[in-house]
């Protein structure tokens, strides 16, 4: 499947591996489960999902690892952009002391960043392009399950 996120049979009682395909690039996660549990993640992941799929130029993410935002430094998560029937993936990591205000688990998309092609640095951000169509098939093919 080009699209997908979903949680390996690895890992323990305190973390999970999972995997995120983006077309033929995959890359494994390891989620702390001492604060969410996998089913969290599950719920987040067909937001995230859900939401990118509500408009054109809509803005989501995939939270694949977290703890209590008060006693933990950030969020990994894959950030998405969607541009008609393109969507724009990117591996960050959401510093909570670098937002303009306080994340907010119930809502995480207020602290996703604008869409930058180059950093700060000046570099060019690793980013990845799947289409609408195939989010739609794997949106279709998780809920069906």
């Amino acid at each position: 499947m080009p699209f997908s996120i979903r949680f390996l049979d690895e890992g323990d009682d305190d973390a999970r591996y999972g995997e995120i395909r983006l077309g033929d690039f995959g890359e494994r996660f390891l989620a702390n489960l001492s604060f969410w549990s996998e089913a969290e993640y599950e719920r987040q992941w067909r937001d995230a999902v859900g939401r990118i799929l509500s408009a054109e130029d809509a803005v989501s993410a995939l939270i694949t690892s977290t703890g209590d935002p008060s006693d933990t430094a950030g969020v990994m998560w894959w950030t998405m952009y969607r541009q008609g029937a393109l969507i724009q993936v990117q591996n960050h990591i959401c510093f909570f002391d670098q937002l303009p205000e306080p994340f907010d688990l119930a809502d995480p998309y207020r602290s996703v960043p604008p869409h930058r092609r180059v950093g700060e640095d000046g570099e060019a951000i690793s980013e990845w392009t799947v289409t609408v169509a195939e989010v739609e098939s794997f949106a279709s093919s998780s809920t069906s399950r």
